[in-house]
């Protein structure tokens, strides 16, 4: 009896052994991956492999978690915050759940939907400012045909002026011609109309002395008739 005591404990401490070197044998070569908390309710991780261990922390459906080791139906497990401990296997996949893609993926095109709207406001404003832009453009060139239409008008004027100062000018000069010849003119007439008086004058003087000569002659003597004829 007490052989067969002995033997069934030392039986169950080989067992015991073994399966110990096995685990541990198991969990050092197991390498350190990601997995992924499936879709269910949120999850517990406990400081041990067991319902009796205290909770550490409640995880979301779809959290990224880093596989440490297995021992059976439990894992070790890292969080994202650096905790560690212990959640059931059959919680975890190795692919990111199909909710969990779909959300993504959903909050992507959310994303996307709202960069496309931005870059379709922008481009708008850009077609605005452009339209803008050419409109300042129009009333600018515009304004130059308009500037440059009155700086040709005031070359003809210009032009217009210059020519008139080189008539009046010319006019001036010939306004001077006539006035030197309207002077010279005067002078000649005041000469003539000296002459002229002198000329009456003379002949007034020269019909006075002919008259004074004329005066002096004596009468002829009328002959006297006979009585006796």
């Amino acid at each position: 009896m007490n052989v067969s005591h002995a033997a069934i404990k030392f039986t169950l401490v080989a067992l015991f052994t073994i399966s110990m070197f096995g685990i541990s044998g198991t969990t050092s070569a197991f390498a350190e991956r990601v997995m992924y908390v499936k879709p269910d309710q949120k999850i517990t991780i406990r400081r041990g492999t067991g319902v009796e261990y205290k909770i550490i922390q409640m995880v979301e459906i779809g959290s990224q978690v880093d596989l440490l080791k297995q021992a059976g139906d439990y894992a070790k497990v890292r969080l994202n915050n650096g905790k560690e401990g212990w959640v059931l296997r059959r919680f975890l996949e190795a692919g990111e759940p199909a909710d969990v893609i779909l959300q993504r993926i959903q909050s992507e095109n959310e994303q996307l939907r709202k960069e496309h709207n931005a870059a379709m406001k922008k481009a708008a404003e850009a077609i605005a400012s452009l339209k803008e832009t050419q409109k300042q453009f129009t009333s600018v060139l515009q304004e130059r045909n308009t500037l440059l239409g009155k700086y040709q008008q005031l070359q003809a004027d210009t032009r217009d002026v210059v020519n008139l100062r080189r008539e009046q000018q010319a006019t001036a000069r010939e306004n001077d011609d006539l006035k030197h010849k309207l002077i010279a003119a005067q002078d000649e007439s005041v000469l003539l109309k000296k002459g002229t008086q002198l000329k009456w004058y003379l002949a007034g003087a020269g019909v006075l002395f002919l008259g004074v000569l004329l005066g002096k002659i004596p009468p002829p003597r009328r002959k006297e008739k006979s009585y006796l004829s």
